[in-house]
């Protein structure tokens, strides 16, 4: 095995910073994976998990192609097809997610078939896909402006190894999203509706309730009517038998 110094990577030891290319980077163990991914699925489902995994890579992947951006001399112009294999080479190579060999590049036709080899997403099977399928779609949007995703088509668990073909459609666990949003948007109009008819159904107690008490008002002033023109009543018979 022959280990190799990464000459982009520099550390600060006197304030404890790492820099890739001039920018503030942090490193975690491969565990850190398996933590993040068990975390998610404490507070939400497996669905929702591998959602959060995915959008966090493909924000990872975009922001590793700002760093090497950022080193290339702006007198050399890589066509698009030479960064997607250089970036994506320093972002899983030189970062220690594995290997990569590409089986097809045309981006044209907008076609890639590529082998990951010795990936960390293996430590979690399902969510941790979504780790190298993320990174590697929001590599390419940032370099190209386009939106693909990445699908398994072979998986070797023995060798470690995926091979992931680009696509234009929306892979089912990422499209969970959508429908995620909209279940959202559904509970929230049922809760709306349901409010609406608990207000109804409030404020039809209140009228009753009010015509109840105008009612009962108007009753007890009747009774009060009542017991003071008896009381007149009684008072002018007393009246009469003094007379007599």
């Amino acid at each position: 095995m022959k280990l190799k110094t990464v000459k982009y990577i520099k550390i600060d030891d006197s304030n404890g910073i790492l820099y890739l290319a001039g920018r503030r980077i942090l490193l975690f163990p491969v565990e850190f994976i398996s933590f993040m991914a068990t975390s998610f699925k404490i507070f939400v489902d497996d669905s929702i998990a591998r959602i959060l995994v995915y959008e966090i890579s493909e924000a990872l992947g975009k922001e590793c192609v700002r760093v090497l951006k950022s080193m290339e001399s702006k007198d050399v112009r890589l066509s698009k097809e030479i960064m997607i294999k250089k970036v994506y080479n320093v972002i899983l190579v030189k970062l220690g997610w594995g290997n990569i060999k590409f089986k097809e590049l045309n981006l044209k036709k907008e076609r890639i078939v590529l082998e990951s080899i010795n990936s960390p997403c293996f430590l979690v099977p399902k969510t941790g896909y979504e780790l190298i399928k993320g990174i590697l779609a929001g590599a390419y949007k940032e370099i190209t402006g386009k939106a693909i995703y990445y699908k398994i088509i072979e998986e070797n668990k023995m060798e470690k190894k995926l091979t992931l073909k680009a696509t234009k459609e929306i892979p089912e666990e990422i499209s969970i999203k959508g429908k995620v949003v909209l279940l959202k948007q559904s509970e929230k109009e049922k809760l709306e509706a349901m409010v609406r008819e608990r207000t109804k159904e409030f404020q039809e107690k209140v009228e009753e309730l009010e015509k109840f008490q105008k009612l009962t008002i108007g009753r007890e002033l009747k009774m009060v009517k009542l017991k003071k023109e008896i009381k007149e009543l009684q008072k002018k018979l007393k009246q009469e038998k003094f007379k007599k």
